[in-house]
């Protein structure tokens, strides 16, 4: 039975990707979505806007590289003023637009991360406003069931609500596999929501060995992108955000790829893609805890466990809209191997927050993501 039910899964993701080649996003200079942008352009170069905007199934983006929107060029020239035209999707789906991350890389954490800050969200037909900054990279992703619509709408509870019904509760269950994403060249696997540590024999984490590798001072990746001000219209006139909310951050210490590590005795540890050591209840006593203390202990950090600091900042919106604000938290991190016996090594991630000079407060990017 559980190759059938791989195989109906695996005719459910066909179905939503073929389904997915006809979502798609049209750029327009107006509010009201009738007024298209001029010429749409990747890279410096002239394309078909009508087709270059078709988004992929989450985890998936389709990327765009320096796009130009003509005639929706920003008054004081930091980059385009574009309303989106958005196509209808079916009950339990949303679209989502997206912008890379500033830190360079992703995934290092244990989470289902997106290809960059979302920056839109739409589960349905409207006239969405975003300003694309000059020089960047976008993302577009169209998502169906909780799990994945989830993590595109970062947080907004108004999404989380789907009909169950459709080919969304049928991919809920469903574990996206790892992926390599980092625009700074580092090994950086997606995190994925799967926590599973499974023994064989007795298996002594204790006489591992721990080794960083690059030296150096690490380099930084993006957290988890998080609601730190609620939805709110703006009509017409002045509107802006006062966000002071708490983010919580922690030490990880993740695994790159689904491995098993066998020590000099025979035992063995299976450790599937994601799990966090610091994070599992279960594990935070145990030997392979201490590999994230060896870890701590030469890169000159300390383990923070689930400490919440405040964030604040006062953040404008476009009249006309609907939006909220997220933030999403700077992490340092380096590549560990872990070495068990003779051959068997492991490969995880270690990242810790970037916390600001005082210790007060965390750094990273505030994002107003704008809704229908």
């Amino acid at each position: 039975m559980d190759h059938i039910n791989a195989l109906k899964k695996v005719l459910a993701l066909s179905a939503l990707a073929y389904a997915v080649q006809a979502q798609n996003y049209l750029p327009y200079i107006d509010g009201q979505c009738t007024k298209p942008v001029t010429n749409f352009t990747i890279n410096g170069n002239v394309e078909d806007v009508t087709s270059s905007f078709s988004l992929e199934g989450f985890p998936a983006a389709a990327r765009f590289s320096n796009p130009g929107f003509g005639g929706a060029e920003s008054q004081d020239g930091s980059g385009y003023d574009v309303w989106w035209k958005t196509s209808p999707v079916d009950v339990g789906c949303g679209q989502a637009l997206m912008q890379a991350y500033s830190q360079g890389s992703y995934g290092d954490l244990a989470f289902n991360a997106p290809a960059g800050n979302v920056i839109m969200f739409s589960n349905g037909e409207g006239c969405i406003y975003s300003h694309i900054p000059l020089g960047v990279e976008l993302e577009g992703s169209f998502c169906c069931g909780t799990g994945d619509c989830g993590a595109l709408s970062v947080g907004d509870a108004s999404f989380a609500k789907r009909d169950t019904s459709t080919i969304g509760s049928l991919l809920q269950s469903w574990v996206p596999t790892a992926r390599s994403e980092s625009a700074a060249g580092h090994a950086a696997a997606a995190g994925s929501i799967t926590r599973k540590l499974a023994r064989q024999g007795n298996f002594d984490a204790s006489k591992c060995t721990t080794t960083v590798g690059p030296s150096g001072p690490g380099y930084p990746s993006a957290g988890q992108q998080v609601l730190v001000a609620n939805p709110q219209q703006c009509s017409a006139g002045t509107c802006s955000f006062s966000t002071s909310h708490g983010v919580t951050v922690s030490t990880s210490f993740t695994s790159s790829s689904t491995t098993t590590i066998t020590n000099t005795v025979g035992a063995s540890l299976s450790i599937e893609v994601g799990v966090d050591f610091i994070a599992e209840a279960k594990v935070t006593t145990s030997a392979e805890y201490s590999w994230a203390k060896a870890v701590a202990q030469s890169t000159s950090t300390t383990i923070t466990n689930s400490t919440t600091l405040t964030v604040t900042n006062n953040i404008g919106q476009q009249p006309g809209t609907n939006a909220f604000v997220t933030f999403t938290p700077t992490y340092t991190c380096w590549g560990v191997t872990v070495t068990c016996g003779p051959k068997d090594q492991g490969e995880f991630n270690f990242c810790q927050p970037a916390l600001t000079s005082d210790g007060t407060g965390v750094e990273g990017d505030y994002t107003v993501v704008y809704t229908n």
